[in-house]
């Protein structure tokens, strides 16, 4: 059992895992929207000074490129002041690319930017952290050519899925990860007010269960977080344990 394990919810939904070796950043690094908070200037001066809980980061992962997951200008001021092992992107034609790449490769970075078919998987190792990477759907019509993946990190003890804005009406996750014991799981909201996103988090089983990404206060114009407080109360019998997100600033989900 890995007695340094720890998970703290950065901002929507970024996380910060550290193991005894290894840090690794999910989709912490993003954007402010119209229904998304970004990266706080509070938290990102943190980060960049390398002040706790930001001493040290060695990979950074993004499920994709949509702006409430990345920022591309801050990524590449961070990875040009900071030298990384690795970063996690999939391909993308974002406009900010390029400045990225640059310092990419003014520094050595070691970088995997998958582009695949829908529902293949590789496996990337990080310090004594395993990465598994699928190919899933990213949710709406209007999104269905977005290069999207879920990412499995097995760390020494805990075995942590994040499902970023996947598909919740496919079972192409659950399908993924058959005979895979999760121990904790990240589902968007919307995972949790459809059918077919429950039966998903169900059939994963995973231990715990958090709904993340969820809009602050000021930008839920679709009251999603009113939606995902009932919809806890009304299904939680229903599914493993489960919990939302609902303040992420340095929140300490597992130690």
């Amino acid at each position: 059992m890995e007695d340094n394990l720890k998970i703290l919810s950065i901002v929507n939904c970024g996380v910060l895992i550290n193991t005894k070796k290894t840090a690794v950043l999910i989709d912490g690094i993003c954007e402010e929207t119209e229904y998304f908070d970004g990266l706080d200037a509070r938290t990102y001066r943190k980060m960049m000074n390398k002040e706790a809980p930001f001493e040290q980061i060695d990979y950074i992962l993004h499920t994709h490129s949509h702006k409430d997951h990345l920022d591309f200008n801050r990524l590449t001021q961070y990875v040009a002041a900071h030298k990384i092992s690795g970063l996690f992107l999939p391909k993308t034609d974002e406009p900010g690319m390029a400045a990225l790449q640059e310092q990419i490769n003014k520094n050595k970075i070691q970088l995997v930017t998958p582009e695949f078919d829908v529902n293949g998987k590789r496996k990337w190792i990080m310090g004594d952290v395993s990465l598994t990477y699928f190919r899933n759907a990213h949710s709406g019509k209007e999104y269905e050519n977005v290069n999207h993946y879920t990412l499995l990190l097995e760390t020494p003890g805990k075995t942590i899925y994040f499902s970023g804005d996947s598909d919740f009406t496919e079972e192409v996750q659950a399908e993924n990860l058959s005979g895979t014991d999760v121990d904790i799981a990240f589902f968007n909201p919307y995972h949790l007010s459809s059918a077919s996103g429950r039966m998903i988090i169900s059939k994963i089983n995973a231990k715990v269960n958090y709904i993340y990404h969820i809009p602050p206060v000021e930008k839920d114009h679709f009251q999603i977080r009113r939606q995902a407080v009932r919809n806890l109360q009304k299904y939680s019998s229903t599914l493993p344990i489960t919990r939302l997100i609902l303040d992420s600033p340095l929140n300490c989900l597992f130690h």
